[in-house]
């Protein structure tokens, strides 16, 4: 598989949406199990042989939010691959127009000492 990005690129994030996959950002009380850390990591997710772009806008130990163009839509196990951490299977979790929810199939004390996130 071949990389879509220019690696020279600094990630963005996508606009402002609601996130559904927890809090809304006004101070509600938080529902994920692991605690989230903000990044901007470029990345791609790759399915069935294709690849499409991603910025992983946070990480927890638990999965991943991400700001993805189109890629795929279904249940499908995935990848996540960011150059120079690791690659990440998972599945989608939730999915809006422009971001989608990762959850890890990797278990959490794997992916934490990956990326160097607490347990």
């Amino acid at each position: 598989m071949s990389r879509m990005w220019d690696r020279a690129s600094a990630p963005k994030p996508c606009e402002k949406t609601r996130d559904p996959g927890g809090s809304s950002g006004d101070g509600a009380t938080e529902r994920r199990r692991h605690p989230r850390q903000r990044i901007l990591w470029a990345g791609a997710l790759a399915a069935d042989h294709a690849e499409v772009e991603c910025v992983v806008e946070d990480i927890s130990p638990g999965g991943a939010r991400l700001c993805v163009e189109g890629g795929p839509a279904g249940p499908e196990p995935l990848a996540l691959i960011v150059p120079g951490i690791g690659r990440f299977s998972g599945t989608i979790a939730w999915r809006d127009a422009a971001r989608l929810g990762l959850a890890f199939l990797d278990r959490p004390e794997i992916v934490s000492r990956v990326v160097g996130l607490p347990s």
